[in-house]
């Protein structure tokens, strides 16, 4: 007998194997998708809604007077400010009436962008303003004033030198200027770096400046669409966002990378389950973030990470449904803002009030005796980390007339 198997055999019987063994590797890849779709739906939970009363959180109320603006409380009874002409920062005490200035800005071409106040040091950066949005420049500098030592310090300059600026890092350069951060004397900031390589960087820095030690947390290279969002850091845990931005005829998609990293450890970890989240920011074990569903500017959401423990799990805190809305179909919120342990934003939707999220016992608050413009509700901004927070309301018109003002709620 011969031990030969007929070709056409092999044949048939190659097939059938290759069959079964795609057969087994689908159903295995069927399967991982499914899974990971399941576990990408488990990462977002809806927060249970659990209201406090704003009277058991507040502490003072004040208004501004009509020659200055208030920027943050330092405690109840001080508070820094800046100059109606934007020209100076300056400490007030509200018991005797003294100023102090801590800063002239000399140039009139010069702007202050963004401010800061982590309970001893002050930050603000003062950058070069041109007309319109594109021309914004890549010139600017870091300072910081030292509260208990009334001492200025100069952290770092970024200006545009021999880097190849172009119109999208001029843009994105203003968005780099939106937000600085400090904590516990750590001031965490974007620059941009022509490398040796002559490539240019958006690189994250801290400084610690008590030391004026500096820290190179990550860099990327500078292209068309992509940029990072101004890192956040509380105690010795930076949070940051790389994002690109996608634009068409008919819509801009945006897709975003969250970042962890930890100053102790050196140790980087990416904490988005996916490409829908942008702006982080941090407080304590909590991470916020605004998330776009399937990466489009529309039907937004808030959400809150609690990075001590894993796998992250991402809940939305804040959401269309959440509270009575108005009769729109395009839901929008901006600039989630975390200071003294509380999360403010701004948004198109509300139309029964101003509402604050408290991450030290994960409760909202409603502020019950404001009421919301016509187009947005109030821009609510809070400063200052300790010993008390400052609520700031910019240009708050009062039942939607043209009677603006500004008040001041000081929070426990």
């Amino acid at each position: 007998m011969s031990n030969r198997i007929d070709t056409p055999k092999i044949f048939i019987l190659t097939i059938i194997i290759c069959v079964v063994s795609l057969f087994i590797s689908n159903k295995e890849v069927f399967s991982s998708l499914k899974s990971a779709t399941a576990q990408s739906k488990e990462m977002f939970e809806y927060f249970p809604k659990n209201e406090g009363r704003f009277s058991d959180i507040l502490l003072k109320i004040f208004k501004r007077n009509k020659d200055e603006n208030l920027i943050i409380a330092i405690d109840s009874n001080r508070f820094i400010g800046l100059s109606k002409e934007e020209d100076a920062y300056f400490v007030k005490d509200m018991r005797s009436g003294k100023k102090t200035i801590i800063h002239k800005i000399t140039k009139k071409n010069f702007l202050s962008i963004a401010e800061n106040w982590d309970g001893r040091y002050f930050y603000w950066i003062e950058g070069e303003r041109k007309k319109g949005f594109l021309q914004q420049s890549c010139r600017w500098t870091l300072y910081a004033y030292d509260i208990t030592t009334n001492k200025k310090y100069l952290i770092d300059t970024c200006g545009e030198g021999n880097l190849p600026v172009t119109r999208d890092m001029k843009a994105k350069s203003s968005i780099m200027w939106r937000d600085i951060f400090g904590h516990n004397g750590k001031v965490v900031y974007v620059k941009y770096e022509k490398g040796n390589n002559g490539i240019v960087y958006q690189v994250i820095k801290v400084c610690d400046v008590a030391t004026k030690k500096y820290f190179v947390v990550d860099k990327v290279p500078e292209r068309e669409n992509r940029f990072i969002y101004p890192p956040s850091i509380y105690d010795s845990n930076i949070v940051w966002c790389v994002s690109e931005l996608v634009s068409t005829h008919s819509m801009a998609t945006e897709d975003g990378e969250i970042y962890l990293y930890n100053l102790k450890t050196n140790v980087k970890r990416k904490i988005s389950p996916n490409s829908e989240l942008v702006m982080p920011r941090i407080y304590k074990n909590y991470v916020v973030a605004l998330r776009l569903p399937n990466s489009i500017h529309s039907q937004t959401q808030i959400v809150l990470c609690d990075i001590s423990k894993q796998p992250y799990k991402w809940k939305i805190i804040v959401y269309p449904s959440l509270y009575p809305t108005k009769n729109n179909t395009i839901f929008t919120f901006a600039d989630p803002y975390i200071s003294g342990g509380y999360l403010s934003w701004y948004g198109n939707y509300l139309k029964d009030g101003i509402y604050i999220f408290s991450l030290k016992d994960l409760k909202y608050y409603k502020i019950p005796y404001l009421k919301v413009q016509k187009e947005y509700s109030n821009n609510i901004m809070l400063y200052s980390e300790s010993p008390a927070t400052s609520l700031f309301l910019r240009s708050y018109e009062k039942d939607n007339s043209l009677n603006s003002y500004s008040e001041y709620l000081i929070l426990k």
